[in-house]
């Protein structure tokens, strides 16, 4: 959609949030050149959703729920049901979910800096441009958070 609306609309792209954008309405919003909203407005967390079993889950949901417990099996803190949900998390459904992360991550980095903030000005941050840092992807990774250097 996003490719569709700058192809017919290239010059500038103009978001109204005037209650809330959630999930994919915040991402489909960071592709806009700016955002107009109230005071009152929101942009939700951002949460990539798969189908599953005809239903749509929240992919960080299950990567986070799974680091969890893979840090409580690392400390030997794992109870029996907890192993057994462990066990029944399948790991091509694992994949499918950080893959969903990462295009999550990939477009913001893509379209924040063509679009948001293409007429930033650095001389604002020292001379030092903030941009997002990926943490390794492992058990006991960071899902994708970002933060500030």
């Amino acid at each position: 959609m996003v490719n569709t609306i700058r192809y017919h609309y290239n010059d500038e792209v103009y978001f109204e949030i005037p209650n809330r954008a959630m999930s994919v309405g915040t991402i489909f919003a960071m592709s806009g050149d700016k955002i107009f909203m109230s005071y009152f407005s929101v942009l939700g967390p951002i949460d990539p959703q798969i189908e599953k079993d005809g239903k749509l889950v929240p992919a960080l949901s299950y990567l986070n729920q799974y680091e969890r417990l893979c840090q409580k099996a690392d400390a030997g803190q794992l109870n029996t049901a907890e192993y057994a949900q462990l066990s029944k998390l399948d790991l091509g459904e694992l994949h499918q979910f950080e893959q969903a992360r990462e295009l999550s991550i990939e477009l913001l980095e893509n379209w924040l800096s063509q679009y948001k903030f293409k007429r930033l000005d650095y001389s604002q941050f020292n001379g030092r441009p903030c941009h997002i840092r990926r943490e390794a992807s492992s058990c006991k990774g960071n899902w994708g958070r970002s933060e500030r250097q």
